[in-house]
């Protein structure tokens, strides 16, 4: 991997939070809401635009479907689109933010 942020995705804490966030989201897409175990951790705010790296309130769990529709510039953002949020039978890890917090 190369790129300007590369050092993020290197980083072991990053190693660490990504299976964390799959589990918080229940591994559903949270643009399209397919279960998918090989989807990707997208970060809300891009990096480039100031978005944390390991904020796990900017993260959330894609299917490389929706992941690579997002890097295409599809589906347009319009102000009447919500992202899908997990409710709280989503998150199977009552302790997830404290455990993120040891990261």
């Amino acid at each position: 991997m190369s790129g300007k942020y590369s050092y993020v995705y290197r980083n072991p804490t990053w190693r660490r939070l990504r299976p964390l966030i799959a589990e918080r989201d229940r591994f559903l897409c949270r643009e399209c809401g397919a279960p998918t175990l090989d989807g990707e951790v997208h970060h809300v705010t891009a990096l480039k635009d100031g978005g944390a790296p390991y904020d796990p309130d900017n993260l959330k769990w894609l299917c490389r479907s929706c992941h690579r529709k997002t890097y295409l510039g599809r589906p347009k953002k319009t102000a009447k689109q919500k992202v899908r949020k997990p409710t709280r039978e989503d998150i199977p890890l009552k302790n997830w933010r404290a455990i993120l917090d040891k990261l």
